[in-house]
């Protein structure tokens, strides 16, 4: 038999077996790793817990959550209640159209729309239409990133 044919021979081999091995990992990355959540699920979990400060149940749910990062899907009805949260917070505006108050200033949202807002700063939803929701992500230390 001719030696090179014997190298091509062990180094296909190598390359089957790293294939394997890397879909094998990958596998368990995914399963480890990867986390998914939906509207229709979450939306399925509403109302949440009813508590003094939500007294007509919680109106999110927390989809994921990973050291310092949580993100939930907000939908309030009617009003929204809120109070300025420890972290800083995006939203992602899922569905609806209504308003947003930020530190007393005034934006118009609908689906697509993305706000910022920094940690302790007040902020509601106002004027919001009965199919509101939007995804909440918070990050970071209590009190915000200082830049």
């Amino acid at each position: 038999m001719n030696p090179s044919y014997l190298f091509d021979f062990i180094e296909l081999l190598l390359e089957i077996f790293l294939a394997i091995w890397i879909m094998l990992h990958m596998t368990f990355f995914m399963e480890t790793y990867c986390m998914k959540a939906t509207v229709t699920e979450l939306l399925q979990r509403m109302p949440g817990k009813v508590s003094e400060e939500w007294p007509m149940g919680e109106p999110f749910a927390v989809a994921l959550a990973h050291g310092s990062m949580s993100v939930e899907l907000y939908a309030p009805k009617d009003v929204d209640i809120q109070t300025p949260h420890d972290q800083d917070e995006l939203y992602f505006i899922h569905s609806g159209k209504g308003e947003i108050v930020i530190a007393g200033n005034r934006y118009a949202f609908e689906p697509g729309t993305v706000f910022f807002v920094p940690a302790h700063i007040e902020h509601r939803f106002e004027n919001f239409s009965a199919d509101f929701a939007t995804w909440v992500v918070f990050w970071g230390p209590k009190g915000g990133e200082k830049v």
